[in-house]
C-alpha cells in the first residue's frame, strides 16, 4: 500500500495513457511526413524564386557550417532536422486532444498553444534553411520569439502574477514589438531571443511557479529539458564559430541544435501536463 501511495504522489496528475501516446505518435509521424512533402512540392513549384528574393542576412557572411547547395533545398541537414519541432508539436497537439485531464489547469491549457508555436518553429526553420531568404529568416526568428513570450507569459500566470486575459495582452504586445524589431534590426535577433527566453525559464524553475518543491522527482522533465537546451546551445556555438564544422557532412551541429531543442520542448510539454502551478503542495523536499 505504501509503495502504491508513493507512486501516485510522484505521477499525479496523470493526464495521458499509453494508448493516447501511441495514437499521438502515429498521427504526428503521418502529419510531419505530409507537411514535409508539401514543403518539398512548394520548393519545386517556386524553383528559382529564392534566387530573386531578398537573401537572409547571414548570406553575406556564413549561414552556419553546412554548405549551401545549388538545389531547391539549400541546406538539407538543417532543413530536415527542423521537422523535429513539427513532430513534437503535432504529437503534443494530438496527445492533449486525447487526454481528458490535460487542460484542467493553467499548465495543461498552455499545451495546445505550445504545440502550435513549436510546430511553427519547425516549419519556419525548415523554410529558412531550405531557401536562405530574408522572409524565411524573419518567420524563423519570429516563431522563436513567440515561444519565448509564451513561456514567459505562461509562467507569470502560473505563479499568480497575471490573470490569463492580462497575460494574453502582454503576449500580443511582446510579439508585436519583437516582430517590428526583427524587421527593422534583424541582427539583434540573438540578443532579443535570449532576453525573451531566459526569464520564462528562470520563472518556471521556481517552486512558486511550477508548484513543485526543489527535490520533487516530478521536476525531472523540466530539468532534463533545460539540460538539453544547454548542450544544444554549446553545439550551436561550436557550429556557428566553425569549431565543429564539416560543411559537406550531413552531421551538422546546427541540426543537432534543432533535434535537441525539439526534445527539450517535448520535456516542457510533459512538465506542463503533470504540474498545476502555484505554491508547492507538499511532496519530497
Amino acid at each position: 500500500m505504501l509503495r502504491r501511495v508513493v507512486r501516485l504522489r510522484v505521477n499525479e496528475p496523470t493526464w495521458i495513457d499509453r494508448r493516447t501516446i501511441s495514437r499521438a505518435v502515429a498521427l504526428a509521424v503521418v502529419g510531419t511526413a505530409v507537411l514535409g512533402a508539401l514543403l518539398w512540392w512548394l520548393l519545386l513549384a517556386v524553383d528559382g524564386w529564392a534566387d530573386q528574393a531578398r537573401p537572409a542576412t547571414c548570406v553575406a557572411t556564413r549561414c552556419f557550417c553546412e554548405a549551401v547547395r545549388d538545389a531547391p533545398v539549400a541546406q538539407p541537414a538543417n532543413t530536415v532536422s527542423s521537422f523535429a519541432y513539427v513532430l513534437v508539436g503535432l504529437w503534443a497537439a494530438a496527445a492533449v486532444a486525447g487526454a481528458r485531464r490535460a487542460t484542467a489547469h493553467h499548465a495543461g491549457a498552455l499545451i495546445p498553444w505550445l504545440a502550435l508555436v513549436v510546430a511553427l518553429v519547425g516549419l519556419s526553420s525548415a523554410f529558412y534553411h531550405a531557401t536562405l531568404t530574408f522572409l524565411g529568416q524573419y518567420f524563423d526568428v519570429l516563431s522563436m520569439y513567440l515561444l519565448g513570450a509564451l513561456l514567459l507569459c505562461g509562467a507569470l500566470v502560473r505563479m499568480g502574477a497575471l490573470r490569463p486575459p492580462a497575460a494574453v495582452a502582454l503576449f500580443v504586445a511582446i510579439a508585436g514589438s519583437l516582430a517590428v524589431a526583427q524587421y527593422a534590426y534583424p541582427e539583434s535577433r540573438r540578443v532579443l531571443f535570449a532576453l525573451v527566453l531566459l526569464p520564462g525559464i528562470l520563472l518556471e524553475v521556481r517552486p512558486g511557479t511550477s508548484g513543485l518543491p526543489w527535490r520533487d522527482p516530478r521536476r525531472v522533465p523540466l530539468s532534463t529539458g533545460i539540460g538539453l537546451l544547454v548542450v544544444a546551445y554549446a553545439l550551436w556555438v561550436l557550429d556557428d564559430r566553425g569549431v565543429l564544422c564539416r560543411p559537406d557532412s550531413l552531421l551538422q551541429g546546427h541540426a543537432a541544435w534543432h533535434t535537441l531543442t525539439a526534445v527539450s520542448a517535448l520535456m516542457l510539454v510533459l512538465h506542463y501536463g503533470t504540474t498545476r502551478g502555484g505554491a508547492p503542495r507538499g511532496g519530497p523536499r
